[in-house]
């Protein structure tokens, strides 16, 4: 478990490095701050790797802040199975705005410190596939060409670590409900 803690460290450690260089690149675009809650209400679903460390410091939350998470968590589902689109794709999702249950009444992530890599780079241009993506709240101007983090490489940093929990962990993408509950759907986990 410690091996898996560290390789996602150095994961967040050089996407936050990354996130930190753009802001200084380019400040009047990286419009991030405390209390913007923008990527809190965006739609993602996690490496496996991710998903097993949020439910293992979901699980270290006291008690009282673990039932406002089950408590939004089921508003989530709820406005999920309402707006749930027959296709999804990254455009798609980047359109579809539900609060994240992660996210407190006071406008701060209960798990921040283990938030994920989509919650990381929110803020800054990432291309996934042959599209960019960037938060609209930010300074960044459409049909400008920026640098942009190409996911799939970090996607794929992801999955070797997830490779190291289950046999083909690296395949699996996992929705943030069933990361709380700690339900990995046909994964027999290699480490405890």
């Amino acid at each position: 478990m410690q091996a898996l803690w560290q390789g996602l460290r150095e994961i967040f450690s050089e996407v936050d490095g990354i996130f930190e260089a753009t802001r200084r690149q380019f400040p009047q675009e990286v419009r991030c701050r405390p209390g913007c809650t923008d990527c809190c209400h965006a739609l993602f679903d996690l490496s496996l790797a991710e998903a097993f460390i949020l439910h293992r410091e979901f699980r270290r939350l006291p008690r009282k802040v673990r039932r406002e998470v089950w408590r939004r968590l089921e508003k989530y589902e709820r406005k999920w199975s309402q707006k749930a689109p027959e296709i999804i794709t990254p455009f798609i999702l980047s359109t579809m705005r539900i609060r994240c249950p992660f996210l407190g009444d006071d406008k701060r992530c209960v798990l921040y410190e283990v938030r994920p890599v989509t919650c990381r780079l929110y803020g800054i241009p990432v291309a996934l596939g042959e599209e960019t993506f960037v938060c609209g709240l930010s300074g960044f101007e459409p049909g400008r060409k920026y640098p942009a983090v190409l996911f799939h490489k970090v996607q794929e940093c992801l999955a070797r670590l997830s490779d190291k929990l289950a046999p083909q962990g690296g395949r699996l993408r996992i929705s943030l409900g069933n990361a709380i509950r700690g339900v990995f759907p046909g994964v027999h986990l290699l480490t405890e």
